[in-house]
């Protein structure tokens, strides 16, 4: 169980240039790295795409041989979803088991071994909801509408079909808990979590683009445009077409 907490880290290896070195190690550069990815972090834009279901389209069943697929409900989980998720996702186990604690439910898939393969987020409760979201924007779920979010595959696990397999388990979840429809997103560029979203049954992608300009933010989809401050909300209806 969750007895104890530290944060994740987790070390991405990759080739790095004699002259990337040297830049890193050289003083006059600091100041001019530093001011470049402080930049970044306050002149974002994301496009992405909006999905809802409705519960109309059945997603197809998953193969005889599919891993087993599990819902860890709200409290304590293994430790070896919780040390497994916080070193992939890079979220801290105090963000998982606060999620938890406030209702939010895990998805994941697990091999005959027990090892974590997959992973989602299933947000799902009788009022309102405010969720971090994109550029330090936070998303409101309304009450009645599930939302999936933060799902991941480990890389060796990849283009077996489980991500469409762990959305048909969240939607079946969401939609006996007195779900009226369900919400996710993806980047517009993402082509395979697109198309594992449509295989679970989504529709009616609706693209949206989020602009973060220093202490403002934009949100523009086909219907409207939203400005804001950073830090506000964004309502998910509005990102959805119903």
């Amino acid at each position: 169980m969750l007895s104890k907490y530290m944060d994740a880290s987790f070390i991405r290896n990759g080739r790095v240039s004699s002259l990337k070195i040297a830049n890193e190690r050289d003083s006059r550069w600091m100041s001019l790295r530093r001011t470049y990815w402080a930049a970044r972090r306050h002149l974002v834009r994301r496009d992405v795409l909006a999905f809802v279901h409705t519960g109309l389209i059945q997603p197809n069943k998953p193969p005889a041989d599919a891993p087993q697929i599990n819902i860890s409900g709200a409290g304590p989980i293994s430790d070896a979803v919780a040390h497994g998720i916080a070193r992939q996702s890079g979220l801290t186990l105090d963000i998982i088991k606060a999620r938890l604690d406030a209702g939010q439910l895990i998805v994941h898939a697990n091999a005959d071994d027990g090892a974590l393969l997959a992973w989602g987020w299933i947000a799902l409760a009788d009022h309102t909801l405010r969720l971090d979201w994109e550029t330090d924007l936070h998303l409101q779920v309304a009450a009645g509408i599930g939302y999936l979010f933060d799902f991941e595959t480990m890389p060796a696990a990849r283009n077996h079909g489980l991500y469409r397999q762990l959305l048909a388990v969240a939607i079946k979840r969401c939609f006996a808990n007195g779900a009226k429809l369900v919400g996710i997103y993806c980047r517009a560029d993402n082509t395979a979590s697109r198309r594992g979203i449509l295989a679970a049954g989504f529709t009616n992608a609706v693209p949206a683009s989020v602009l973060r300009l220093g202490p403002l933010f934009r949100v523009k989809t086909r219907d409207r445009t939203r400005w804001g401050w950073a830090m506000g909300d964004v309502p998910l209806t509005e990102m959805l077409h119903t």
